[in-house]
């Protein structure tokens, strides 16, 4: 068992090794979204309107044939969550609505698959796959903020994305697609006491513009 494990390591450093690896820069214009719900018998949740956001980062992919590659990276993204909430009865809280800015460090984890060439040197690529955001910051918009206590420590949505690439020179590649990232995870953690747990999610719709060399 240590042998065939020893030698799918080395077959997993070999494909990498002899794989073609490219970094790039990557600009997402993006437009957030939350999802907020609750089952609470005294509270009616709402999420607030959707804001638009900008992630910066850097990309690796790694392409093992002409047609499917694995990307990673890492990318500051931040977020974030507006809650509109108001009693059952019709009658409101002191504060009708909270928001609250959240920062994360982004890795993506995504199998890439292209087409062939519809124009030389261009075509169009598919990704799905998985990201996990790494919390390095959240605050309240107002200090009398209360409803969220806590946000959890890591968040993961699902990706799926298209778009298309072109050869600009002999090592310089562009690229713009359209991604859409759905939240996986409640952000919320430790919320005021309530009958039913809040849940909070966030998505992304994101315009994907970058080079890679």
């Amino acid at each position: 068992m240590k042998r065939i494990f020893i030698l799918s390591i080395f077959c997993l450093i070999s494909g990498v090794a002899f794989s073609q690896v490219k970094i790039g820069l990557r600009f997402s214009p993006s437009y957030n979204i939350n999802r907020v719900s609750s089952l609470s018998d005294t509270l009616i949740l709402s999420p607030q309107q959707a804001s638009f956001k900008m992630v910066l980062g850097v990309v690796t992919e790694i392409a093992f044939t002409d047609t499917y590659s694995f990307t990673t990276g890492l990318a500051f993204a931040p977020k974030s969550v507006g809650i509109n909430f108001a009693g059952e009865d019709g009658g409101s809280y002191a504060n009708a609505t909270e928001e609250y800015k959240i920062q994360y460090l982004q890795i993506p984890a995504l199998l890439k698959l292209y087409t062939d060439d519809y124009l030389p040197g261009s075509r169009i690529y598919f990704h799905v796959g998985a990201m996990i955001d790494v919390k390095i910051f959240d605050s309240p918009e107002n200090n009398d903020y209360f409803f969220v206590e806590k946000f959890l420590p890591v968040d993961a949505s699902a990706v799926l994305g298209v778009g298309t690439e072109v050869e600009l020179g002999i090592s310089t590649i562009v690229f713009g697609g359209l991604s859409y990232n759905r939240g996986l995870t409640n952000m919320a953690s430790k919320t005021i006491a309530l009958d039913a747990k809040p849940i909070v999610k966030s998505d992304y719709f994101q315009l994907e513009l970058g080079l890679k060399f």
